[in-house]
């Protein structure tokens, strides 16, 4: 009769299969928050040619693909884990496991909090180098130009025109200042709050 072999699921550690799972169960959430960050509408309205007067796709899909990164740096670290939970023991108590539990949840909140300033300084070099190489009229897409704007934490006064803001805008974004219109289609609404 041959020996009786232990099954592997009874081998593995279980501290290190504990982190794994935890691990993954991280990855999972993040890649459940990535996913469909854009809206059927604006799909629709790209496949069908409509200008976009938001950034905010733009942003979903920055926010989209770091949370992406993110939960594929937990599943690696998760399934590293739970393969080596077969190898290795620990030989550590259970506080090890909830400090490791709680470190991975601290870096998880911290990566989310600090994603905002991740991709709002994306988003500023992705439109600077676009804005850059594509001629774009700021003065026709009044709501996208503030956008930009507040963006690049360009200030708006009562007293600003629209051509002065466009002049800021475009000073922010270090794009040239382009001659002024011919008075028959100049603008001289007010850049109100």
């Amino acid at each position: 009769m041959l020996a009786q072999e232990v099954p592997l699921v009874q081998s593995a550690d279980p501290n290190l299969a504990v982190l794994g799972f935890l691990a993954v169960f991280f990855a999972g959430a993040f890649f459940l928050s990535s996913v469909g960050r854009d809206r059927p509408r604006q799909r629709i309205g790209n496949l069908l040619g409509s200008k976009t007067t938001s950034l905010s796709p733009l942003r979903a899909a920055l926010q989209s693909k770091a949370r992406t990164q993110a939960a594929s740096f937990f599943l690696m670290v998760g399934s590293a884990l739970l393969i080596a939970a077969f190898f290795f023991r620990l030989e550590v108590g259970r506080s090890f496991v909830y400090w490791a539990a709680g470190a991975m949840t601290v870096f998880s909140l911290v990566f989310l909090v600090l994603l905002e300033g991740y991709v709002a300084g994306a988003m500023r070099r992705y439109l600077a180098a676009h804005l850059r190489q594509h001629p774009f009229a700021f003065e026709d897409h009044l709501a996208l130009t503030r956008e930009i704007g507040e963006l690049f934490k360009v200030r708006s006064h009562p007293e600003d025109t629209l051509e002065s803001y466009v002049a800021k805008v475009r000073a922010a974004l270090g794009l040239p200042l382009l001659p002024a219109r011919t008075q028959s289609h100049r603008r001289t609404a007010r850049m109100v709050d």
